[in-house]
């Protein structure tokens, strides 16, 4: 029976910018709200639909042959707070089926093609705070032979068919840029009833045009909050930094391990 661990990682970035700033992360959900129409996004957007959604919920149940493979437009105002104005802002996409293409007061941002991985995109430049920003966000679900897989027996569903937020950090943050993930790696190279090494790597990025200083912490605690490891690295940010990698061992001396008696 593979042997796992049982002990939970804690894990703060804490910021020391002479002034310190603000390192919390604010995600909100953008899955409310949106006007859809499909084909041209000139076309008369008269669907309210929510995230996730599919154009192709009904006809892929009718008696027609085929269902609809082509473009989908999702539009809406999203009003960016005043208190945006010294973060980051990105835009996070679970799922979209298969090709995206976002564009944020008429400018395009970028696009993504694929639709079983998620993506995100930095808006920063793109966004006015304190006032409505236009999003336009283009899906088009049509036969691409650069894409995999070119043929199942499932439906290719077009649309946004998972969760999208939106995210807001200090200039100085793990990673939100790095193929969408958490910005965080975490190995655990040796682990038994004796001791278990815990690998974990950090992206940061610094967005400043300014040398920062960061402490990065984490901290090992068991089912019941009690702290069992920590470890504590001040690290220089040069200006404008992505995905610097940060890499901390930390080794647990007998660690609680994980069985079905005690999962």
């Amino acid at each position: 029976m593979t042997i796992l661990r049982r002990f939970f990682l804690l894990y703060i970035l804490f910021f020391f910018c002479f002034p310190m700033v603000d390192a919390s992360r604010i995600q909100y959900s953008l899955n409310e709200l949106w006007l859809f129409t499909k084909g041209d996004m000139n076309d008369k957007l008269v669907e309210k639909v929510n995230f996730p959604h599919t154009w192709n919920v009904l006809d892929v149940m009718d008696d027609v042959p085929d269902y609809y493979r082509g473009v989908g437009w999702y539009k809406r105002s999203i009003v960016i707070p005043e208190t945006f104005a010294q973060k980051q802002v990105s835009i996070y996409f679970e799922g979209a089926n298969q090709e995206l293409e976002l564009f944020v007061n008429g400018k395009s941002v970028g696009k993504h093609a694929g639709g079983y991985t998620r993506f995100s995109f930095d808006i920063t430049p793109f966004i006015s705070v304190g006032t409505e920003n236009a999003f336009a966000i283009k899906v088009d679900n049509s036969f691409n032979i650069n894409i995999p897989p070119l043929t199942a027996d499932f439906t290719f569903f077009g649309g946004i068919y998972r969760d999208v937020f939106l995210i807001a950090t200090a200039k100085q943050h793990i990673s939100t840029n790095f193929y969408a993930s958490s910005g965080v790696f975490i190995t655990t190279p040796i682990i038994n009833a004796e001791k278990a090494s815990v690998s974990i790597k950090t992206l940061i990025n610094n967005a400043s045009n300014s040398i920062r200083k960061v402490r990065v912490e984490q901290k090992v605690i068991t089912p019941q909050k009690t702290v069992v490891m920590q470890t504590s690295k001040t690290i220089k940010l040069l200006a404008n930094v992505q995905n610097l990698e940060n890499i901390q061992n930390m080794e647990v001396k007998q660690p609680q391990l994980w069985s079905p008696d005690s999962p």
